[in-house]
């Protein structure tokens, strides 16, 4: 069950907090970190942030909902969408995991020819 995960998704977040890693932060250029670490960050946070807030404050009152459901939905779209990215990131392990079983089982199964590396050996003497 014990299965490796990838936690972020992209390969350049990987190598740069493998770059941290090996390096140490202490000793990375500075413009580096700034840019390429904390300034995604910023940006990723910024995004997620605003997208949803102009959603709420200029879609809906033009879509002509009344102030009740707007205001509901003002209210409701953080926590809504906070359970969305747990849901999401909960079928992603579940995929993940599950692709993982089936290569276990199918390596097991369909993968003899490893095991019987050293028959015609066997069949000599």
């Amino acid at each position: 069950m014990l299965t490796p995960i990838n936690w972020f998704a992209t390969d350049a977040w990987r190598e740069k907090l493998e770059r941290i890693r090996i390096m140490g932060i202490n000793r990375l250029p500075f413009m580096w970190l700034l840019r390429d670490v904390i300034g995604s960050i910023i940006t990723t946070l910024l995004t997620s942030l605003t997208i949803p807030y102009l959603l709420v404050k200029s879609l809906f009152p033009l879509l002509g909902f009344s102030q009740s459901i707007d205001s509901a939905v003002e209210r409701f779209i953080w926590p809504v969408l906070l359970a969305l990215i747990a849901v999401w990131f909960m079928a992603k392990l579940t995929r993940d995991l599950i692709i993982y079983l089936h290569q276990l089982v199918f390596n097991e199964r369909y993968l003899v020819g490893e095991r019987v590396d050293n028959l015609t050996e066997d069949l000599v003497h």
